[in-house]
């Protein structure tokens, strides 16, 4: 992966919302700037990678799973005012485990700077 990742500079990444998936799932959504530019380096790095991939072009961060609507509603009234600012300077592979239906990395690569 190190042919792609030193395409990229380090960027900044700013979360500030909240959302959730129909299967229960709560996430952090990023700012419409950082979800452009991470959409960007998302494709580019699902086009140009020499592994097979999973397309998954919804920048977001998990941070919890399997919620029915009641834990949902907690954590949406819980979980608010949200300002994560953060540094994107690296790259993760991550391979899906099935049988505890997580990813797990597989390798890291730094983001050239």
């Amino acid at each position: 992966m190190r042919s792609l990742s030193f395409l990229f500079v380090p960027f900044h990444v700013t979360l500030n919302n909240t959302g959730n998936f129909r299967n229960g799932a709560f996430f952090l959504q990023p700012d419409e700037n950082s979800e452009k530019t991470l959409r960007e380096f998302m494709s580019y790095v699902h086009e140009h990678s020499p592994l097979p991939a999973q397309t998954q072009n919804n920048p977001h961060l998990t941070i919890a799973r399997n919620l029915n609507n009641a834990h949902l509603k907690i954590a949406k009234e819980k979980i608010k005012n949200i300002d994560l600012r953060f540094t994107c300077d690296n790259l993760a592979i991550r391979e899906f485990i099935p049988h505890v239906r997580q990813y797990e990395i597989i390798h890291r690569t730094d983001l050239n700077s």
